[in-house]
């Protein structure tokens, strides 16, 4: 048994020591108190599943399950954070719009527009004026500005304004007409969100009921037994943690909602 806790415990230490070396370059604060609170969480359900189940196959299962967590928490964090610039795109598109309509320059406009509208779209328009304050070509600014904020409303718009200033045709207008599909396609996906909201809650609630379940069963003691000692036992908490986990995955998939 005692190479079985040294083994899982040297495993564990090693995933995280993995997944916390790989995210340094990513370290803030709010960042680090999340892995440190993952950390504590899988390093929990190690020693729960080593000495109350007996189960160290679990244990280590549990830890990489966390750390499949933690990147997954990363993932929608950006994309929370990419899915507040679009919904500002559609206000800030329009302001733009007129800026530029008055002024007949782009810098101008997206100077203005950021004095409009708050971060995190702000944040990044007075940085693409910055850069063309420093003497870079206002449409190469432009790019990257949508290299930065990876996100297709804005590629869409930062394309339409070169092609636009390329070709001569009306920049304001295409921006306005930008704005409009953005505008229609959020709420096409605030539609289709409504709709699916109630298969998402039917797997949060079977998220939430097989770990009351399990640990119900573990108060009856013939139940006991088989999940601690029984080989049959232990396959079924392994089991149990998968599921529990991909049903937590499918409960934050919006695959279908993010490609609207």
């Amino acid at each position: 048994m005692a190479e079985f806790v040294i083994a899982g415990a040297a495993t564990s230490i090693g995933i995280l020591s993995w997944l916390l070396y790989r995210w340094q370059n990513d370290f803030n604060s709010q960042l680090l108190k999340k892995q440190t609170l993952y950390g504590l969480i899988a390093a929990g359900l190690f020693f729960l599943l080593l000495l109350v189940f007996k189960n160290p196959v679990a244990g280590v299962l549990a830890v990489v399950l966390m750390g499949l967590c933690l990147k997954r928490r990363r993932e929608l964090a950006k994309k929370a954070r990419n899915r507040i610039i679009e919904n500002q795109a559609e206000v800030a598109l329009q302001l733009i719009a007129s800026f530029y309509d008055n002024t007949g320059d782009i810098m101008t406009a997206l100077k203005e527009a950021a004095d409009c509208i708050q971060p995190p779209l702000a944040d990044e328009l007075r940085l693409t004026v910055t850069q063309y304050n420093a003497n870079k070509a206002p449409l190469l600014a432009l790019q990257d500005m949508a290299e930065r904020i990876d996100d297709r409303d804005i590629s869409i718009f930062v394309n339409a304004v070169i092609l636009s200033e390329r070709y001569g045709t009306d920049t304001a207008q295409v921006i306005k007409d930008v704005s409009r599909k953005i505008s229609h396609r959020i709420s096409l996906r605030d539609e289709l969100k409504n709709e699916v909201w109630g298969q998402g809650m039917t797997i949060r609630i079977f998220f939430i009921v097989l770990p009351v379940l399990t640990a119900a069963l573990m108060l009856i003691p013939d139940i006991r037994q088989v999940l601690i000692n029984g080989m049959g036992g232990k396959i079924i908490i392994n089991v149990l943690l998968l599921v529990e986990y991909c049903a937590w995955y499918f409960s934050t998939n919006q695959e279908v909602i993010d490609q609207l």
